[in-house]
């Protein structure tokens, strides 16, 4: 018979018959498992211990007595009990378990928690009272309140988590680059068709156009054409003076005048200019359009430039803002207005740029001709007089004027005619590789890599010297398909010695006349980008 429990007082407590019968079985049962008396020969016992008071916390034994099953339910056996809302309760205190391993004959007998209740009593749950806010300002309330309360409060100054006070010796943290997005931005129409090479083509028919050509065949004469504004077009009706006739004096507000065309401030849009096309009066008193196909083949392809702000050297090509037909039926185009000169007018004539505004200019412009070579267009006419500045203080160098631009697909293989579509030779001849020059030869945008090369020589040995080395080359250029790299170079050489590594690189590579060995402008660019700042200075 086990030892009765006793009270705190010392007496013994007296059990519940069925209570006191449950725990002899227990112990017959762990005295039989242990080997300390011949089992009894029936299941009585676990059918006993099974069905025990439910009020008993702790320790559960089940004797099974096939063989297969004597190690008993090894670990801990977790009987969920659940309260009144149904949740479940863990079973408080360890669990025995009973195994065949001799080693196991010290029982862990644990901690047993027996007839206590673990549950934690329910508190009523008590709504939040509702939500009363505060009334709002009447009229001139906010104005009584003395401002000087605001200035004498200082705002705490704000600090990153990781931000950490400068300690001595520390430099600045280098800036961060930044991130480049080389498709049309989001919601653009612009389609685009991926090539082999990794660079793209714009197709053409996904770029909205503004400005709509009829043609009327004339035998005998030129094609009589007129312009028609499209759903895309600006309207300006009202807001332009009659265009400038080629046999009149220039007008007042013209400040610049090219073969293709001329400028004027437009003052309805902030810092803009207009590209308007020369007009030449017939007998029958109707006007003709100068230039009027490459003012439209421009516009084309500015438009379509104007869908990939965020690409890496969209900020070096000329910012596109409008174009249409006059209410004088002349086609126009609008673009950012250039308040900082060319580059013609910051090179001196007997030596070239300084070093950190020679690195900073070939930075600027071999990212926009890396933008123009991987949307395959070529430019052709990549001299002094259109890169240009956006003010007298900008050391970004900005390519203008596509008239001219071309390529054998995409958007600038549209010829000034309207018709055909395809390469057309066109730029300053004297800047153009060799291949421009001989019948057979192939039209790359590699044009455009020789042409930045005579640009970068120009910007780092002067105006003059620039035109010297031109002289010199001019018989070499001519020489149809006989052309010796190492006669190109006794030219080139002693021009550039005294220029920067880097940029002496850079023009060898790109003036090149296999065009298996010329850099395209990536290649060249990063020539300068990699060149660590302590020596480009």
């Amino acid at each position: 018979m086990p030892a009765q429990p006793q009270d705190p007082a010392g007496n013994q407590e007296t059990l519940p018959p069925e209570q006191e019968q449950w725990l002899d079985a227990v112990e017959r049962a762990l005295n039989v498992r242990l080997g300390e008396i011949p089992p009894q020969g029936d299941n009585a016992v676990e059918q006993m211990i099974v069905d025990g008071p439910e009020e008993e916390r702790g320790e559960f034994m089940a004797l099974v007595e096939d063989e297969e099953q004597e190690n008993i339910e090894e670990g801990i056996e977790q009987r969920p009990t659940r309260d009144q809302q149904g949740r479940i309760i863990e079973e408080r205190g360890e669990f025995l378990a009973l195994g065949d391993d001799e080693d196991e004959r010290d029982i862990e007998r644990g901690a047993e928690q027996r007839g206590v209740d673990q549950r934690q009593p329910e508190i009523p749950f008590e709504a939040p009272p509702p939500y009363d806010p505060p009334p709002p300002y009447e009229a001139g309330e906010q104005e009584d309140m003395d401002d000087e309360e605001f200035e004498e409060l200082e705002l705490p100054e704000h600090r990153e988590l990781h931000q950490h006070d400068p300690q001595p010796g520390e430099g600045e943290q280098p800036p961060e680059r930044r991130l480049y997005n080389e498709m049309p931005q989001a919601g653009s129409p612009i389609r685009l068709n991926r090539k082999n090479d990794g660079t793209m083509v714009i197709d053409r028919r996904s770029v909205p156009a503004t400005i709509k050509a009829k043609r009327e065949r004339r035998i005998g004469r030129r094609d009589k054409v007129t312009y028609e504004p499209t759903e895309h077009s600006m309207n300006v009706e009202g807001l332009l003076t009659p265009p400038n006739k080629v046999d009149n004096e220039r007008l007042q507000s013209v400040f610049a005048s090219g073969a293709t065309g001329y400028l004027q401030k437009f003052p309805d849009i902030e810092d803009s200019a207009i590209k308007r096309c020369h007009a030449m009066e017939e007998a029958n008193g109707s006007l003709q359009f100068v230039g009027a196909d490459q003012i439209v083949h421009e516009t084309k392809i500015l438009t379509a430039l104007s869908h990939f702000k965020d690409a890496k050297g969209a900020e070096n090509i000329i910012e596109y803002r409008g174009s249409g037909i006059s209410q004088f039926g002349d086609p126009f185009l609008i673009m950012e207005e250039m308040n900082g000169g060319t580059l013609a007018n910051r090179i001196p004539d007997d030596r070239g740029l300084d070093e950190p505004q020679l690195n900073d200019f070939a930075k600027g412009v071999l990212s926009g001709m890396t933008f123009l070579q991987n949307r395959n267009i070529i430019h052709q006419d990549l001299k002094a007089d259109n890169i240009l500045f956006r003010d007298n203080d900008s050391t970004v160098p900005v390519i203008s004027d596509f008239d001219t631009a071309s390529a054998h697909e995409g958007i600038a293989s549209d010829h000034e005619n309207g018709r055909d579509f395809g390469y057309k030779r066109g730029g300053s001849p004297d800047i153009q590789p060799p291949e421009v020059h001989d019948d057979n030869g192939q039209m790359t945008g590699k044009i455009d890599s020789w042409n930045g090369g005579i640009l970068m020589l120009q910007a780092a040995i002067g105006n003059e010297g620039r035109q010297a080395f031109l002289d010199e080359t001019a018989e070499f250029r001519r020489r149809d398909g006989r052309r010796d790299q190492g006669l190109y170079d006794a030219f080139l050489d002693p021009r550039i010695a005294n220029v920067p590594p880097n940029i002496q690189a850079v023009i060898k590579g790109l003036l090149k006349i296999d065009l298996n060995e010329r850099m395209a402008a990536e290649q060249a660019l990063a020539l300068i980008e990699d060149q660590p700042e302590d020596e480009q200075q």
